[in-house]
């Protein structure tokens, strides 16, 4: 019997890379899947703080409802 090893090929050149500057025409060069995760990440953080501010201001809580109807 034998046996299949796959060997990887240098991943890290094809990973795709973009520029952080002005509509990725200028600026430093940065790997786009690693550069991409790190600002949703920073942005869901920023997220879950403003979630948790407006949630425990009470100035910020608008008494509502939703009333829906079977038939008119």
């Amino acid at each position: 019997m034998t046996k299949c090893i796959y060997i990887p090929n240098d991943v890290s050149e094809k990973r795709p890379t973009s520029k952080k500057g002005f509509l990725g025409l200028w600026g430093e060069k940065v790997d786009s899947i690693d550069f991409y995760k790190k600002q949703i990440k920073d942005l869901d953080d920023k997220l879950t703080m403003e979630r948790e501010k407006v949630m425990k201001d009470p100035k910020f809580v608008t008494p509502a409802a939703f009333v829906s109807f079977k038939s008119r």
